[in-house]
């Protein structure tokens, strides 16, 4: 019994630790990001995250590799263009046929 109230004390631990290196990790991508877009650009991109933090995460990366290669602020325009560019790959076209 005493075994298993600190088996479970120390899954608690763990977890709480992934959520702090989480959060840890989503404000460190925030702060590049702010300094990364232009603040309408971040809008739209905090939009996005919370709507799909899949999402988000894949479009923030690439706007991230963007700004390192163009080396100034990335306007909300280009966002745009990097979200449609994932979303042309990622997007599956569904088909129905009546017969």
């Amino acid at each position: 019994m005493a075994e298993d109230i600190e088996e479970i004390k120390k899954k608690k631990l763990e977890e709480q630790k992934k959520l702090m290196e989480a959060s840890k990790a989503e404000e460190q991508l925030k702060n590049v990001l702010r300094v990364a877009v232009d603040e309408p650009g971040y809008e739209r991109l905090m939009n996005i995250s919370y709507a799909n933090k899949e999402f988000y995460v894949n479009v923030a990366q690439n706007v991230i590799m963007l700004y390192k290669r163009a080396g100034r602020k990335i306007t909300e325009d280009e966002v745009l263009q990097v979200i449609r560019a994932i979303k042309k790959q990622t997007q599956h076209e569904t088909k129905i046929e009546f017969r």
